[in-house]
C-alpha cells in the first residue's frame, strides 16, 4: 500500500535580470557625424537641383531663341528657306487629313495648294548703281509688300528662299488666283490689267527708282515635298525671265502650250 506523502512546494526559476545598456560616447559621436554629413549632402543636392532647373529654364529659352535665329531671315525678317520647309512640313499633313474626311464624305474637291516664286528682276544692278545698303532696303521694301499687300491669310507661307528670291505657299488657292493678285486695273485701257509695280520714294537713300518682280506658280500635288513643287514653279519663273521679265507665268499653262 502507498504512502501518500505531501507534496513539496515547487521551486521558482529565479529570471535573469536585464541587462543594462549603457551608451557609448563614440557610437554617438559617429552617428552624429554621419547625419550631419548626410544633411550637408541633402542641402547641396537641394542647391544643386535649383541651379539645375535655372539652367534647364536658360537652356530652354536659348533654344527655342536659336531655333527661331536658323529659321528666320535677318535681312527680312521673314522665314528662310530652313523655316519654309519645316511649316510645310507642318501643314501638310492636316490639309491631307482635312481631304481624306471630305472623300469619306463624299466630297472630291481637293483643296489647292500653290506655291509662287518670286524674283526681283535686275537685282544686281540695284546693288551696283545704288549700294548693297540700297538692295537690302528693296529687299526689306519687298518682303513689306508680301507680308501686308497682297492678302494673304494665316494659313499662308510666306518666306525668302534666298538671294532675291521669295517663296509663298497659298493654302487653298489655286494657281490663276494667285497671279491675279499681282496685277491692276489699267486706268487708261479699262479692259486691261498690268502688272503691280514698286516704287520708292526719293525720300529713302536718295534714290527714286522702280523695281519689278518676275514669277512662277505651280499648283502642289499631293505627296510632293515643298523643294518639288517649287522646282516646277521656278521652271516658270525662268520662263518669265527669257519672255520678257515683269511678269507672273503659270507652270501648267507653259506645259499645257508646249504639248499643244
Amino acid at each position: 500500500m502507498s504512502e501518500n506523502f505531501p507534496k513539496q512546494p515547487e521551486e521558482k526559476t529565479a529570471e535573469p535580470e536585464e541587462e543594462q545598456q549603457t551608451g557609448d560616447p563614440g557610437e554617438v559621436e559617429r552617428l552624429e557625424v554621419m547625419l550631419e554629413e548626410l544633411e550637408r549632402r541633402n542641402d547641396t543636392l537641394i542647391q544643386e537641383n535649383r541651379e539645375n532647373k535655372l539652367e534647364i529654364e536658360y537652356l530652354k529659352r536659348e533654344l527655342e531663341k536659336q531655333k527661331k535665329l536658323a529659321t528666320k531671315d535677318p535681312a527680312t525678317g521673314l522665314n528662310n528657306r530652313r523655316g519654309l520647309i519645316e511649316l510645310f512640313e507642318k501643314i501638310v499633313p492636316a490639309i491631307e487629313g482635312e481631304q481624306e474626311e471630305r472623300r469619306r464624305e463624299g466630297d472630291r474637291r481637293r483643296k489647292p495648294i500653290s506655291t509662287l516664286i518670286l524674283d526681283i528682276d535686275n537685282f544686281k544692278s540695284i546693288n551696283d548703281s545704288h549700294g548693297h545698303n540700297v538692295g537690302d532696303l528693296v529687299l526689306r521694301r519687298f518682303a513689306q509688300f508680301l507680308e501686308k499687300d497682297i492678302g494673304l491669310r494665316k494659313s499662308d507661307l510666306v518666306g525668302r528662299w534666298g538671294g532675291e528670291e521669295f517663296v509663298i505657299v497659298f493654302t487653298g488657292a489655286e494657281a490663276q488666283k494667285i497671279i491675279n493678285k499681282f496685277y491692276v486695273r489699267d486706268e487708261s485701257n479699262a479692259k486691261m490689267s498690268k502688272f503691280k509695280e514698286f516704287t520708292f520714294p526719293s525720300g529713302i537713300a536718295g534714290h527714286e527708282f522702280t523695281v519689278t518682280i518676275s514669277g512662277g506658280v505651280a499648283d502642289w500635288e499631293p505627296g510632293e515635298s515643298l523643294e518639288a513643287v517649287v522646282g516646277r514653279a521656278d521652271q516658270a519663273l525662268y520662263e518669265a525671265k527669257r519672255t520678257g521679265k515683269d511678269r507672273i507665268l503659270n507652270y501648267n499653262e507653259i506645259k499645257k502650250n508646249k504639248e499643244e
